[in-house]
């Protein structure tokens, strides 16, 4: 079921052309949000983030566009067709409705809102293979673009092609910007290291609420930084995490075996956390 400037569709071919046209060559602001325990989580930093995108692109923002009754709809979305007590995750794509000119600078927003079920957010430990994608690198100035969106699915191919289950994507500068699949943690005795988060990237939200999450004990020194790949096998363990897949757990990068006690502690209390 998809849910179009607020008109249920039940499949793409009922909805007008000129609409599905608007998403495809129009600018595109989106978010990918994650329903569980008859909740949206972190569904307000899902929400600035989305405006912080269109604010950023230009994109007109309606006056009903309201953290409020936007999360009524979402929760009166899954209720009306869909078993509540489910896993589901909700994509959220907002697309200028035409090109920009003279006469309409900033045309009116198209909004479509697609639910897919999904399994609870859980801790992957299985057999997990990474290496380094380098054939394309995201540029530092970039935010949620084309081009980062690119980058990001090219790296999928890579990963598939060469038998992995994940690639660690780089920026022009060769530093870790994230993975095909999500962001990237590494855990050196009581050190978490992350790459710094650009607000308006992919699947941000639950990367800047672990941090903060984590922030809050005194377990781990958070270090928001920079760093090559190279410094990933130093580390003790490595996981990944994003709204889609929960944490997930790396077994091997290149050559370098992790373990992954201390990322089930987090996962753990991270999840008692959030519900």
């Amino acid at each position: 079921m998809i849910l179009l400037d607020g008109k249920y569709y039940s499949n793409f071919s009922e909805v007008p052309k000129k609409i599905i046209s608007s998403f495809i060559y129009n600018s595109i602001a989106s978010v990918s949000l994650r329903y569980d325990n008859g909740k949206i989580y972190f569904w307000e930093e899902h929400y600035f983030q989305l405006v912080s995108l269109m604010r950023v692109s230009r994109m007109d923002i309606p006056l009903d566009f309201t953290p409020n009754l936007l999360n009524e709809t979402l929760v009166k979305f899954i209720s009306d067709f869909y078993d509540t007590k489910k896993s589901y995750l909700i994509s959220f794509r907002v697309a200028k409705s035409s090109g920009v000119s003279k006469k309409i600078i900033i045309p009116k927003s198209n909004y479509l809102i697609e639910v897919i079920k999904t399994k609870p957010i859980t801790h992957f430990k299985g057999k997990y293979l990474m290496d380094v994608y380098n054939d394309f690198k995201v540029s530092e100035l970039t935010f949620n673009t084309i081009e980062y969106s690119s980058v990001i699915s090219l790296s999928k191919v890579f990963t598939f092609e060469n038998s992995l289950d994940d690639s660690i994507i780089l920026n022009d500068k060769n530093k870790v910007v994230r993975s095909a699949f999500g962001d990237v943690f590494c855990i050196s005795n009581n050190n978490i290291i992350t790459p710094p988060t650009n607000k308006f990237h992919h699947d941000s939200v639950y990367k800047f609420e672990l941090i903060k999450y984590l922030k809050s004990f005194d377990t781990y020194q958070i270090i928001e930084e920079s760093f090559s790949p190279f410094e990933i096998v130093k580390c003790d363990e490595l996981f990944i995490i994003s709204v889609n897949y929960g944490f997930q757990s790396v077994s091997s990068f290149k050559k370098k075996i992790f373990s992954n006690n201390k990322t089930s502690k987090i996962f753990e209390e991270f999840k008692s956390f959030i519900n």
